[in-house]
């Protein structure tokens, strides 16, 4: 039997559901084990990340206390290799560019399709093309 890649995945979005709708997400997929944290906030996420380095981050672009895209400019400052999703219910060219400029690696939109989540995910952790081939 295969043994599962450990994945750490740092949530960061200020709406409960959409956090509980990512970590369905990731816990639904069998190629990888993900050991998910939470935060709502900038400033908690900002700890977390800190704290625990995880493989990959979900970063919400509207926030409660900073927006998403200074903290994204915060970490990539700081860790210019992290693995940065942004997750935005607003889909607009010029966010995605700004974003996709600053650091991070995906850009995904709520609601979500699992399917587009887990390609995002997959792309960026192990650089797979598409969650269908995984």
């Amino acid at each position: 039997m295969q043994k599962l890649r450990h994945v750490s995945v740092l949530i960061v979005d200020d709406d409960e559901d959409v956090r509980w709708s990512l970590k369905e997400i990731l816990l639904s997929t069998p190629r990888f084990e993900f050991e998910v944290l939470e935060a709502s906030n900038a400033k908690d996420g900002a700890k977390l990340f800190e704290e625990n380095h995880p493989d990959l981050i979900l970063l919400d672009v509207n926030l409660p206390d900073v927006n998403g895209v200074k903290l994204l400019q915060g970490i990539i400052k700081k860790y210019s290799s992290a693995n940065v999703i942004m997750v935005s219910g607003i889909e607009r060219e010029r966010l995605l560019k700004e974003t996709r400029f600053l650091g991070s690696k995906e850009f995904i939109c709520k609601p979500f399709d699992h399917r587009i989540v887990l390609n995002a995910i997959a792309k960026v952790i192990d650089k797979s093309p598409t969650y269908m081939d995984i």
